[in-house]
């Protein structure tokens, strides 16, 4: 059974929805300040590797339907791809661990 307290916290009534809205609310009057901080450092970034030349060919590339697709499955692709450079990382790491053993056992240690 869940408590009156908790129901009108997640209803959004009472004094716990209370003490969580008014400082959610007090950060989001901050974030716009903070918001346009961080864009127009990150243009910065953009324009220091990119010429506007480049920003507006990826521009249009990203509203394309080819650069939509890419948006869209970027966090997949490199999900899946950094599970296959884990999975050869762990090999290596396996191979170079065996030609330790291996060394140190021609070199007399009981490995």
């Amino acid at each position: 059974m869940i408590s009156p307290i908790t129901r009108r916290a997640v209803l959004g009534t009472g004094l716990a929805a209370t003490a969580l809205t008014r400082p959610a609310r007090a950060t989001r009057a901050e974030l716009p300040p903070i918001r346009i901080g961080v864009l127009t450092d990150m243009a910065g970034v953009y324009a220091a590797n990119f010429t506007a030349q480049e920003l507006r060919d990826m521009t249009a590339f990203y509203r394309s339907p080819t650069g939509q697709k890419v948006l869209r499955l970027l966090p997949t692709v490199a999900q899946q791809s950094m599970r296959v450079g884990q999975a050869y990382g762990h090999r290596i790491g396996e191979e170079i661990k065996q030609r330790v053993i291996e060394e140190m056992r021609k070199k007399g240690h009981d490995i």
